[in-house]
């Protein structure tokens, strides 16, 4: 019995000891202990931050998975001087996408002298009698190509270009649109007539042709258009900026694998459409929260299905979001953003792809999230996993603390300037390996997780030492009996 306690308490010793620990000055996240926050001293563009925070702390950015971690830092950061920190989140550029990650069939109207010219991206021209935005995908697909563009030329002609990639760039988005019928298809377009560089582009990978988008879009109207919305008197796919939000705007969910339908089943699909006017963020979220997504309406008959609603969406002013977007936002550790806090409008330009949090006015004094150029030059804070000491951990070279660089040029011309004392904690004492003082050893003053462990091991051998010594004392004692009864 002793001997399991002893063994006991010798694990217990070991399990304080070895267990994760955030580092002097880190702050442990209050959920997850073994997660570590660091407020690092000194400005760094994106890039240069995420090294550090890679480099110095065996770590990344900042990347507030939920309300409750994101108000844990943000009390902090309210009670620091500077008013913007970068956190682990980017905006990455594709094509139209839907939340499954399948690429909706027809992308839209471009300017192709504006295109990516890489020899990947460049589309080039094969010979097509009769050409329409179906029969083009079908003779690139035949090809090896990934994608199909119909233009219109000079005597209505129309010609069909292939790519093996394809990347809308913004700024090569067509306002007009390509809105000329195909003389070949009335039921489709393939371009503009008044100018043969745009390209109407559609991916050719043998999926149903669809191609609901409205008269001139996508157009990217006000410069950061990125998510899709049925919109206007049919209903059709506009591109929308994500943040829009207020009475006018609601969303349709699709859920899978549910039997029951709880909701309506539209052309197969198991469809319910809200009226809460969230913006598109937090409407992908909401139907995440029931199990479902925004809808992915990539047929002809779900998107009949759905305008035929007429009693719930046919007010010509209302828009719906569903699950197309332009752009992701992720976590840099590559996993997609399923909580934010954007401030309002934003994010708001497809040249601020590096997320920050600000403190504003505006924003009721607290932090909240921003898309910021990612050149500049803004305070972070370091995710990391907290160091496990060792027993006997090896002499280590300190890490350098930088230099803190000069504040941001981008920045408020009211906002201070970061404090140039380091924050407590943040001397030069600390590595990934463990927690270590000047000579190289265990710092017994600040590591209680050492201290505990040694003061139990003592218990332990102290009280095996006691049971030994009471052991030879009995035996001592039986053999002197057994010697006087002899």
């Amino acid at each position: 019995m002793f001997l399991k306690v002893s063994s006991l308490l010798i694990l217990l010793g070991y399990l304080a000891f070895s267990q994760a620990q955030c580092t002097n000055g880190d702050i442990a996240d209050n959920a997850n202990p073994d997660v570590c926050y660091t407020f690092v001293e000194g400005v760094k563009n994106f890039e240069e931050a995420r090294r550090y925070c890679q480099t110095e702390k065996g770590g990344d950015l900042f990347m507030p998975q939920d309300a409750i971690t994101m108000q844990q830092i943000r009390e902090v950061m309210l009670a620091k001087t500077p008013l913007r920190y970068w956190l682990g989140i980017q905006e990455i550029l594709h094509e139209w996408k839907w939340t499954d990650d399948s690429v909706v069939t027809s992308q839209g109207c471009y300017d192709q002298t504006r295109l990516l010219q890489d020899q990947q991206y460049r589309f080039n021209f094969i010979s097509l009698a009769d050409a329409n935005p179906r029969t083009c995908a079908a003779a690139c697909r035949s090809q090896g190509y990934a994608w199909a563009a119909t233009r219109v030329r000079s005597g209505s002609a129309v010609d069909c270009s292939c790519a093996q990639a394809f990347i809308p760039k913004p700024e090569a988005t067509v306002t007009s649109g390509c809105n000329t019928q195909c003389p070949s298809d009335s039921t489709l377009k393939c371009g503009s007539s008044n100018n043969p560089d745009y390209y109407l582009v559609v991916r050719a990978d043998g999926g149903q042709f669809f191609n609901p988008w409205g008269s001139s879009q996508p157009n990217n109207y006000d410069g950061y258009q990125a998510c899709i919305a049925l919109v206007g008197n049919e209903k059709k796919f506009g591109d929308e900026a994500c943040n829009l939000q207020g009475n006018q705007i609601g969303h349709i969910c699709q859920y899978t694998n549910v039997s029951p339908c709880p909701h309506q089943t539209l052309a197969g699909e198991c469809i319910s459409i809200e009226r809460t006017g969230m913006n598109w963020f937090e409407a992908d979220k909401d139907c995440r929260s029931r199990g479902g997504r925004l809808a992915n309406v990539k047929t002809s008959a779900m998107w009949t299905a759905i305008v035929a609603q007429s009693s719930v969406i046919s007010d010509p002013q209302a828009k719906f979001w569903i699950g197309g977007f332009l752009t992701r936002w992720n976590y840099v550790n590559g996993a997609m953003i399923e909580h934010s806090e954007w401030a309002a409008n934003q994010p708001e330009a497809h040249d601020e792809m590096c997320g920050s949090t600000y403190r504003t006015t505006a924003n009721n004094g607290i932090f909240l999230w921003e898309d910021f150029d990612c050149t500049a030059q803004l305070n972070f804070v370091c995710q990391s996993r907290g160091s496990t000491p060792t027993t006997t951990p090896a002499p280590t070279p300190a890490p350098t603390i930088p230099t803190p660089e000069p504040a941001s040029t981008s920045e408020p011309a009211s906002t201070p300037e970061p404090a140039s004392t380091p924050e407590p904690g943040t001397e030069a004492t600390t590595t990934k390996a463990g927690r270590v003082g000047a000579s190289g050893g265990l710092d017994l003053a600040n590591d209680k997780g050492a201290i505990i462990a040694i003061a139990i091991a003592a218990v332990a051998v102290f009280a095996g030492f006691v049971r030994l010594v009471v052991f030879c004392c009995q035996r001592k004692t039986g053999e002197d009996t057994q010697k006087l009864d002899a």
